[in-house]
């Protein structure tokens, strides 16, 4: 049941899950309570201008949905961080989820000019920022109480379903060539053996680069 005393007035990324099929759609806003209300009262009206998540409410009930945070951010950053979340749950594929498209705010393909800027605004994200214990206990308790978007087997095999597409030669051949280009970056090499050396210190494992 949407309990909205459980959404913070705070802006963020939200995401509304489908219990049933582990379908999600993800959205941001400046209030995340009221975004959320406004988005129950549309679905529960059948008024809601997503269609496909309109039609998924009528067929499986609004208790078989869920309302949930996955992250508490800055305006500014809003943009970027619901294309990294609707990119991590694929929410755009129509097997996954109900997003219309990669990008928000309903622009649709953008240039490549801007997937550039996009790409490196989330890659530079937390570039640079090493959280204090402090500010890393402010963070867990601000979510605290907050519901999370649960994981459920059906989206797991959705997920698995869709990862099994069939890949033309010319997008192998890109992605072959993206890895090469990753590996002749020197920095790139360097973030990556830190973060296996982190791995042995932890997790007393072993691992050859």
């Amino acid at each position: 049941m949407f309990d909205r005393k459980l959404i913070p007035c705070s802006s963020g990324i939200y995401v509304i899950t489908n219990q049933v099929t582990g379908k999600v759609y993800v959205g941001q806003s400046l209030n995340l309570r009221t975004r959320c209300v406004n988005h129950y009262n549309s679905l529960t009206n059948e008024t809601s201008a997503n269609i496909h998540l309109q039609s998924s409410w009528k067929k499986y009930g609004g208790s078989s949905f869920s309302f949930s945070v996955v992250e508490l951010c800055s305006p500014s950053e809003l943009d970027s961080r619901e294309t990294h979340w609707i990119s991590t749950f694929r929410s755009h594929d129509k097997m996954l989820g109900y997003n219309a498209e990669m990008f928000p705010r309903g622009t649709g393909e953008r240039s490549a000019e801007t997937r550039r800027k996009i790409s490196e605004n989330n890659s530079h994200f937390w570039k640079g920022k090493h959280l204090s214990s402090e500010h890393r206990r402010k963070q867990s308790e601000a979510l605290v109480g907050i519901p999370k978007p649960p994981i459920t087997s059906a989206h797991v095999e959705n997920l698995c379903r869709s990862s099994q597409k069939r890949w033309t030669e010319e997008e192998r051949e890109a992605r072959r060539q993206s890895q090469k280009a990753k590996w002749t970056d020197p920095e790139y090499r360097e973030k990556l053996r830190r973060s296996h050396s982190k791995l042995k210190e932890d997790g007393n494992v072993s691992i050859s680069i």
